[in-house]
């Protein structure tokens, strides 16, 4: 099972770039979408629900926008 990390140094970094919005995009290369349900797991920390192909957003207590997506790819770039 795979870990996802929300570095805890985000909101330093957010500031220190001057970044407008922090995103995590997971571009599914799977058939099946494998581990999915962690991700939808770490969407439900943030009180979030999204399926496949569709973007959520939240802000963190810092005022940091974080916007989620879960892509899949074309059909067609799957096959190997």
């Amino acid at each position: 099972m795979p870990k996802i990390l929300i570095p805890a140094s985000l909101p330093e970094d957010w500031k220190r770039f001057r970044a407008g919005d922090a995103a995590m995009i997971v571009h599914s290369f799977s058939h099946t979408n494998e581990w999915l349900e962690d991700y939808q797991a770490l969407l439900d920390l943030f009180g979030l629900r999204a399926g496949v192909d569709q973007a959520e957003s939240t802000s963190l207590p810092t005022g940091l926008p974080l916007h989620f997506a879960w892509v899949h790819g074309t059909e067609r770039y799957l096959r190997a």
